[in-house]
């Protein structure tokens, strides 16, 4: 057997043969038109910029598929062979090949420069008197970490909603909510870092931020996200090739998003195996992210993220406000008699009566009528038919679900009976319990 010396030049043209892309090659970027400072069709944004220094690295030139980066973009773009890559994915993003990181960024707080000292964490009793503006995901059965902070301390009366994806007939549709930070229609808004830290940085000084610290109690909803670029699953070569460019221009990268005021943070380190499962369980890659790819990041909210127990009749449950954060909100009613149907609540207590449970809107109760027990009725489900739901039901959507079920009966008293009456008992007996 010859084993062959591989000498530096042999060694050159291996990595050429690597880097060096093939005649005719471009780099055929996904991209969406109308969305600064990430990217436009006169190739305004950072993402444009970067995509041409990628190409000049490559010795090929850029060509562009315009699309409205709405849901179905990966599928309609890079899936149907379009073109070739995405800039500005999250790293986690199941459905691509992601490449390095280029840079990590973080949510930031965003106000109006004033004598008054900014809001710099989500336990600010200022905020209980402040209009606040975030970006909500809406009917993707996620949203971003900061509306789960808010909701989490009973702010929500306070949230003033933002689509994540604004009016498309308008220029750079994200940027409505630094607009109505700048006008006052909102007093603080929690925005995605790139987005924000490139308005702000043109606002004539008129705006501040300043990153949002994530809060001890979500420690599964990570604040800030690496990202990187995504190419389709097979293409390893191709990603390889844009590794090394990622790495040879990494400096001039910096340089641009530094212009474009793009606030970063370090990288953080891998997690350790005993922790491993939860992040995994915070999703970088939410599905709110995924449909909007340079739109705030979304967090896929766990059940487990909150201890929860069976209870007696009556008791109250540990570590958890008994009043539901949600109760008589008026969105939080409609979302959860969305999610009642969409969870099939409706196949056993239809339209809130009995059928193959117990009807929900009566006043008998036997594991407890408050907010508490209902909740942990569908988390750890009951004897006789009714299945748990842990694992599967998003924390916020529950108590939606709660502020839903609690409506049905606002007209009758909410309360447990001391002890189940035997004609309820043997009315319910070979149904489900709640």
């Amino acid at each position: 057997m010859t084993i062959r010396r591989v000498t530096p030049l042999l060694f050159a043209l291996l990595l050429g043969a690597i880097a060096t892309p093939a005649i005719g090659f471009e780099l055929r970027v996904c991209a969406d038109p109308n969305n600064l400072p990430f990217s436009n069709d006169r190739l305004h944004g950072f993402e444009n910029r970067i995509a041409s220094v990628l190409a000049r690295e490559m010795g090929t030139t850029v060509r562009y598929t315009w699309w409205a980066q709405r849901r179905g973009f990966v599928r309609n773009t890079l899936k149907a062979g379009l073109c070739d890559v995405v800039l500005g994915v999250p790293a986690g993003l199941e459905s691509v090949l992601a490449t390095r990181p280029y840079y990590r960024s973080t949510y930031v707080w965003v106000s109006r420069r004033s004598r008054e000292a900014p809001v710099t964490s989500f336990d600010d009793p200022r905020l209980a008197r402040k209009k606040i503006g975030v970006q909500l995901v809406g009917d993707d059965y996620a949203n971003t970490p900061p509306a789960h902070a808010l909701m989490r301390r009973g702010l929500i009366g306070n949230v003033v909603g933002f689509t994540l994806y604004g009016d498309y007939s308008k220029p750079n549709p994200p940027a409505r909510i630094l607009e109505a930070v700048a006008a006052g229609e909102v007093d603080v808004a929690l925005v995605w870092g790139p987005l924000a830290g490139y308005f702000a940085s043109r606002s004539g000084g008129a705006l501040r931020i300043v990153p949002a610290a994530p809060p001890a109690d979500l420690p599964d909803f990570p604040f800030a996200f690496d990202i990187a670029m995504g190419v389709r699953r097979g293409d390893k070569d191709f990603k390889t090739r844009l590794d090394l460019a990622l790495l040879r221009r990494r400096a001039e990268i910096d340089r641009i998003l530094d212009s474009y005021g793009v606030p970063r943070v370090r990288t953080a380190p891998a997690p350790r195996a005993d922790v491993a499962g939860r992040a995994a369980g915070a999703d970088v890659a939410a599905r709110g992210l995924s449909n909007s790819l340079h739109q705030p990041p979304s967090a896929t909210v766990r059940t487990d993220a909150i201890a929860v127990s069976a209870l007696e009749p009556g008791a109250r449950m540990p570590g958890i406000v008994h009043k539901n954060p949600l109760e008589g909100n008026p969105f939080a009613i409609s979302e959860g008699q969305r999610l009642y149907d969409w969870y099939n609540c409706s196949g056993c207590h239809f339209r809130g009566g009995g059928g193959i449970g117990p009807p929900l809107m009566d006043e008998f109760w036997i594991y407890g009528g408050n907010p508490a027990n209902i909740y942990t009725t569908i988390v750890e489900g009951r004897p006789n038919g009714m299945p748990a739901f842990r694992g599967k039901i998003p924390d916020y959507q529950l108590w939606q679900i709660v502020a839903y079920v609690q409506s049905m009966r606002a007209d009758k008293p909410i309360a447990s009976p001391p002890g189940p009456r035997e004609d309820h008992l043997q009315a319910s007996e070979g149904k489900e319990s709640r």
